[in-house]
C-alpha cells in the first residue's frame, strides 16, 4: 500500500455542528482523467481508497466526520467538482459537506467572492447562492435543485422495548435515500440532553440493513439502490421539527442534514402539510438549524419530482498538515 508524500493538506470546518474536512492539497490525481464526478470517484476508490480510510477513521478522523474532495470538474458547467466520503463508503450527495466546502473556500480566499457558484457532484450539477452581510461576509449558502421524490412506505419488524414493533419507514430519495422514521415510534428522544447515541446507532442500523434486504428503486434512474440513511424526526409544535440521522454502518449527524432536510420536506408536501415557497426551519440534534424551501414540482412517471433547496453556513476550526510515517503499522479504525 503506497504512502502519500508530500502530507495531505486540510481545512477543518463545521456545517451546523457537523464536521466536515475539505482536502485542499496533498493528493496526486495527475495521472488520472475523467470526464464526470462519478467517473473521477470510481478511480479514487479504485486507487486511494486506503487515503479515504486514513482521513476518515481514527486516529486521525472519527467515525462522524464526513470528507469533501474538491477538485476539477468535468462538466465545463461547473466551477467546482466535489465528491464525499464517510467512514464506510462514498456519498452521492451531502449538503453539510457542499454548504462547509463553499462556505472554506469562499472565506479563505480559494473561491472569489460571487453570488453564486455551479458545483458538479456525483449525482450531477447543483447550483449554490451565496449571501453576504453588510461587511461582505459570507453569511449563508444554499444548495439548490436537490431533486426529491417520495416512493413509499414500509413497514420493518423491530424489537423495541422487549416486543416486536412493526416499525413505519417512509422511503424518500434526496440525492441518496432516505428511511424516514418518527423518533416516538422506537421509544426514543431528541431532547438535547436525553439523546440516547449507542440506542440511534444501533436502531438506524438495524433498520438500515433491514431495509437493503430490499432495496428501493431509484425513481430518476429505474435502477436499485440501497438505503444510506435512517432519519430520526421529531414533529414539535413549540419550534422547529428536529432530527438525528444514521448513516453507513453507524455514524451519527451532528447537525440537521442538508438532504435530509430535502427528504423530510418531500414527505410533508406529500402529505399536503408543506407548500411550494414556505421556508422550513429543520433543527438537528444540538439545536443548530438549516433553512429548506420546495421551490417547484413536477409530475413524473414514478412519483412527484420536486426541487428542493438548503441553507446554512460553515466556520472554519482549523488546517491540518495530515501524515502517517511507512513504519506506522496501526490500521484506521472505529469502535463501532
Amino acid at each position: 500500500m503506497p504512502i502519500l508524500n508530500p502530507p495531505i493538506e486540510t481545512l477543518e470546518v463545521h456545517s451546523a455542528g457537523q464536521p466536515v474536512r475539505v482536502v485542499t492539497d496533498g493528493i496526486d490525481f495527475t495521472h488520472l482523467s475523467w470526464e464526470s464526478i462519478p467517473e473521477l470517484r470510481r478511480q479514487f476508490a479504485a486507487e486511494f481508497d486506503h487515503v479515504r480510510r486514513h482521513l476518515n477513521l481514527g486516529p486521525r478522523g472519527h467515525e462522524d466526520l464526513v470528507c469533501s474532495f474538491p477538485v476539477t470538474p468535468g462538466d465545463e458547467r461547473a466551477d467546482l467538482g466535489l465528491f464525499f466520503t464517510d467512514k464506510s463508503s462514498y456519498l452521492d450527495m451531502c449538503g453539510d459537506g457542499t454548504i462547509g466546502t463553499i462556505s472554506a473556500f469562499v472565506r479563505a480566499g480559494r473561491l472569489p467572492k460571487s453570488d453564486q457558484f455551479t458545483v458538479e457532484t456525483p449525482i450531477g450539477l447543483v447550483d449554490t447562492t451565496i449571501t453576504y452581510n453588510e461587511e461582505n461576509e459570507l453569511e449563508r449558502v444554499s444548495v439548490n435543485g436537490i431533486e426529491t421524490v417520495v416512493v413509499n412506505e414500509r413497514a420493518v419488524s423491530l424489537p423495541v422495548d422487549d416486543r416486536v414493533e412493526d416499525i413505519a419507514v417512509s422511503l424518500v430519495f434526496a440525492g441518496h435515500f432516505y428511511g424516514l422514521v418518527d423518533v416516538t415510534d422506537v421509544g426514543l428522544d431528541l431532547t438535547a440532553d436525553s439523546i440516547r447515541v449507542d440506542a440511534f446507532r444501533r436502531i438506524g442500523t438495524q433498520l438500515r440493513e433491514k431495509l437493503n434486504d430490499r432495496p428501493p428503486t431509484n425513481p430518476l434512474t429505474g435502477e436499485t439502490q440501497p438505503v444510506a440513511v435512517v432519519l430520526f424526526y421529531d414533529e414539535r409544535t413549540d419550534g422547529p421539527d428536529a432530527n438525528l440521522i444514521v448513516s453507513g454502518d453507524g455514524a451519527i449527524g451532528r447537525g440537521p442534514c442538508g438532504t435530509g432536510t430535502c427528504a423530510k420536506m418531500g414527505k410533508l408536501f406529500e402529505e399536503d402539510r408543506l407548500g411550494l415557497d414556505e421556508p422550513y426551519p429543520h433543527r438537528g440534534p444540538f439545536g443548530t438549524e438549516y433553512l429548506g424551501r420546495l421551490d417547484s414540482s413536477a409530475e413524473a412517471e414514478n412519483g412527484t419530482v420536486l426541487q428542493a433547496s438548503v441553507s446554512g453556513v460553515g466556520y472554519l476550526t482549523g488546517k491540518q498538515s495530515i501524515v502517517w510515517h511507512p513504519k506506522d503499522e496501526f490500521e484506521p479504525t472505529v469502535l463501532s
